[in-house]
């Protein structure tokens, strides 16, 4: 059965790979948006297009070429907590600090820690990791898994994500807990962008 409990990001950063599982109450937002070679008015390639054919279009009409391309972006908030049962805690990082510690807390890890440090490591490592179409962040969510951090989906691979914003707040009256978002957006690859461009212009009438 699909896991929608809980959502995985994993994070490179140097010969490090940082793992950080969000479960507690977590909410999803998602959308698309789609990518155009040729998209409304404004572009060199429109103009051209509009001159070429000026005869037969409307000026104020904006010529549209799908990319094949398109970008989901997604917010995902949930909230941190402290465990000082191991079995139970989330894993927040490298693994490099010990679970059943709460003051045993890494550069790059913060797993059963408190979750103010919790989320202060995860900026930590989201702010020095390169998240770009050269190195994504994979994050495992739903039906975009391939199996190796929560149950496979059906597209069978993760998401290729950057991470585009993070932001945390603690309760005054709730020490123990801190509410932590994150918004990413899907990276694609070079290569892909390339193809795209080249499909589009081969599938040109001229």
């Amino acid at each position: 059965m699909t896991d929608h409990s809980r959502a995985v990001f994993v994070i490179a950063i140097g010969d490090k790979l940082a793992t950080f599982c969000i479960r507690n109450n977590l909410t999803l937002e998602g959308s698309f948006t789609r990518d155009f070679l040729l998209g409304d008015r404004g572009g060199i390639l429109n103009e051209v297009a509009r001159r070429l054919d000026s005869e037969n279009n409307d000026a104020r009409e904006g010529f549209f070429l799908d990319s094949g391309q398109g970008a989901k972006r997604q917010t995902l908030s949930a909230e941190l907590v402290a465990n000082s049962n191991a079995a139970d805690a989330l894993q927040m990082g490298d693994g490099s600090s010990d679970p059943t510690d709460p003051d045993d807390t890494t550069q790059f890890d913060a797993t059963g820690s408190h979750p103010v440090s919790q989320a202060q490591v995860f900026d930590y490592v989201v702010s020095e990791a390169r998240t770009d179409s050269d190195t994504p962040a994979r994050l495992h969510i739903g039906e975009w898994s391939d199996g190796t951090q929560i149950e496979a989906g059906a597209f069978g691979r993760p998401l290729d994500v950057v991470i585009k914003e993070t932001e945390w707040r603690k309760a005054e009256d709730d020490a123990s807990t801190v509410r932590y978002t994150v918004t990413v957006q899907t990276a694609a690859s070079f290569e892909q962008a390339a193809d795209a461009i080249v499909d589009g212009i081969e599938n040109l009438d001229y």
